[in-house]
């Protein structure tokens, strides 16, 4: 198998049926920067690092729910809030009104909810795709090796 047919395989990008999806269950418009990155910057479908910017809408609507259901580390989770992503046990969330989408970060550790944004969404975009890049890689490859050897066949 080809390392672009792996890709094809392991990565996944959003559709504008997915985005519907995720608004309807959350019930909130997401902004549209964080949309123009659903669609357009695939993330693998792999745990390849401890930093995680979701990229299917059940990790989305299942985080979301799961935070509005049972809170993070005891407090309640932000009426207003939508969790995009995990590091370690963390979450990155945004507000649906803030047009620059700015990235807020709740740290177990840390006093929830933060007063100040963590970062921009582009910075965390840049972030998630640096560290994925060179281990995306290197499991892609480690992936087509091992399916080359042991002769699997995609499905």
């Amino acid at each position: 198998m080809l390392l672009h047919e792996i890709e094809s395989k392991y990565l996944t990008m959003m559709t504008d049926a997915d985005i519907e999806r995720i608004e309807n269950g959350i019930g909130m418009t997401l902004p549209e920067r964080y949309k123009t990155a659903l669609l357009n910057h695939p993330c693998p479908t792999l745990d390849l690092t401890h930093l995680e910017l979701f990229s299917e809408a059940d990790h989305v609507l299942d985080l979301n729910k799961r935070l509005r259901n049972e809170g993070f580390y005891g407090q309640d989770w932000p009426e207003n809030a939508i969790a995009v992503g995990e590091a370690d046990g963390c979450v990155f969330f945004i507000y649906p009104t803030d047009d620059k989408c700015a990235v807020y970060y709740a740290d177990y550790n840390e006093e929830f909810p933060p007063e100040e944004p963590w970062n921009s969404f582009d910075y965390l975009i840049e972030l998630v795709g640096d560290r994925q890049g060179v281990e995306e890689r290197e499991a892609l490859e480690w992936i087509a090796k091992w399916e080359r050897d042991l002769e699997i066949r995609p499905e």
